[in-house]
C-alpha cells in the first residue's frame, strides 16, 4: 500500500488477520522502548495511534477502557 509519493520500508507485507505479528520495538509516550516481546504472556495486545487533539480519538478512549476491563 502506498501514497502518492510514498514508498514502504524494506520488507514491507501488508499482515491478514491471523497473521503473527512481525517483531517491533516502538518508543511510547513515557520515552520507554517496548518491542513486541515484551508483551509475549498477554492474551490480547492492540496498539491504537490516537491523538489527544482528535474528537474521534478522544471518543474512542471510553470503549478502550471498557474493552480493557472486561
Amino acid at each position: 500500500l502506498t501514497t502518492a509519493g510514498a514508498q514502504n520500508p524494506a520488507g514491507f507485507r501488508e499482515l491478514k488477520i491471523g497473521d503473527t505479528a512481525p517483531d517491533f520495538s516502538l518508543i511510547g509516550i513515557d520515552g520507554k522502548t517496548m518491542a513486541l516481546g515484551d508483551f509475549k504472556d498477554a492474551k490480547f495486545l492492540a496498539i491504537a495511534f490516537t491523538s489527544n487533539h482528535c474528537p474521534v480519538s478522544n471518543a474512542a478512549f471510553p470503549r478502550f477502557i471498557k474493552l480493557y476491563q472486561e
